[in-house]
């Protein structure tokens, strides 16, 4: 081939080489960052499919654990620094709780049941606060530095908490507590009614109100068993099940919201039956509820005798066993005085029942008679003033 014309050829193809290069695109693509915390990264725009350098992000009371392609982490696998990224993408930061220590700082005091005085949650948990005891003091609650937390309180690190305390001779004996009804009257278990078939009353010598008093009773204590009636009366229902870790007032719940007519009853008991029942609102029942044979008859033979407005008298176990008479109405009815509290005793707290109005449904008590603010339904131990409570219906 002539010389010149392969020159020509060669030249040709060259230049055909080099427009083709100028046509050529360069592919861009965009990668975003979600950091699942308040660091904000900017988005990165690269060229044709490649690999990047990624940011390590951060973030107190946490590990990251990479940078995933899926809000879910489960979709695609972890996205690094030798991942080759072709396409635009949002990468999402995946975060691992640490696990931390919380530190009670008692401050003189101690816990129920000695407990210890440390906790370890993980920083995604909400701790519950203990409640923290010192003799002739209420306690006010949980601190850190000057701040008091509850809990919702976010800890990221290992944490002491101190407890404070206010002694109980800087403060009245007893606060007035006024409750305005706003045209209601008395309290739900006056008008309580049947729920899911739970209770069943074999009696006509019972009145009204003390029927759905009775009626609430059971029915919070055949829920906690699991069990259902007919049954004669409490007596048989409650067989072993009434008190004990494991009974139905070992339950906090329940005991909270019943404590009131124990207390009631410890002043109107039959004598033998008053130091069991003491012991009930002490707190001393904290074994199986199958230890305390002689202690469930003397408490449910009380109790019953209450319900059944009567006086009762049952030998078991070779013991006789007594009630008071109920069949009088100042034994029967005192109890009212306790449902309509006008006053609390400092470091005791007081649960609070619902009134009731016809045609209306309560929908909680407030301290502002506008019902602004948070619904309050009881007043805390460490409550130390005048308290006045309004009634909101619907």
């Amino acid at each position: 081939m002539n010389k010149k014309v392969l020159i020509i050829i060669v030249l040709f193809l060259f230049v055909i080489l080099v427009g083709c290069e100028d046509t050529i695109q360069d592919t861009e693509y965009t990668i975003k960052f979600d950091s699942n915390s308040s660091l904000n990264y900017q988005d990165i725009v690269i060229k044709n499919a490649s690999t990047i350098n990624l940011p390590t992000p951060e973030k107190k009371g946490y590990t990251f654990k990479g940078w995933y392609p899926s809000e879910d982490f489960l979709a695609g696998t972890e996205v690094t620094n030798e991942t080759t990224i072709s396409k635009n993408i949002t990468l999402h930061a995946k975060w691992q709780p640490k696990r931390i220590k919380v530190t009670y700082d008692l401050n003189g005091g101690n816990l129920k049941d000695e407990q210890e005085n440390f906790k370890y949650i993980y920083t995604d948990e909400n701790l519950i606060l203990d409640r923290a005891y010192l003799d002739n003091h209420i306690f006010v609650g949980w601190f850190i530095g000057d701040n008091q937390i509850d809990n919702n309180y976010e800890y990221l690190e290992d944490t002491t908490i101190t407890a404070k305390y206010i002694s109980l001779t800087e403060l009245e004996p007893q606060y007035s507590l006024t409750l305005n009804f706003n045209g209601g009257s008395h309290y739900d278990y006056y008008n309580a009614q049947y729920k899911g078939g739970y209770w069943y009353l074999h009696s006509n010598s019972v009145d009204w109100s003390l029927m759905c008093l009775y009626s609430n009773f059971i029915n919070d204590f055949m829920t906690f068993i699991n069990g259902k009636g007919p049954y004669e009366n409490f007596y048989k229902a409650s067989e072993s099940r009434l008190i004990g870790y494991n009974g139905f007032l070992g339950d906090e719940k329940y005991f909270n919201k019943w404590i009131w007519l124990f207390e009631y009853l410890v002043t109107v008991a039959h004598d033998e039956n008053k130091p069991y029942i003491q012991k009930l609102i002490d707190g001393e029942y904290s074994g199986s509820a199958d230890t305390y044979g002689i202690d469930q008859i003397a408490i449910r033979t009380e109790l019953n005798a209450f319900f059944m407005a009567t006086k009762e008298e049952r030998v078991e176990k070779g013991i006789t066993f007594t009630s008071a008479d109920y069949s009088k109405s100042e034994n029967l009815y005192g109890f009212i005085e306790l449902l309509n509290p006008t006053e609390y005793v400092t470091g005791q707290g007081i649960i609070l029942l619902s009134p009731k109005k016809d045609g209306f449904t309560f929908e909680g008590w407030y301290e502002n008679e506008d019902f602004s603010g948070n619904k309050v339904t009881e007043i805390l131990h460490n409550d130390h003033r005048d308290i006045t409570l309004y009634a909101k219906w619907s």
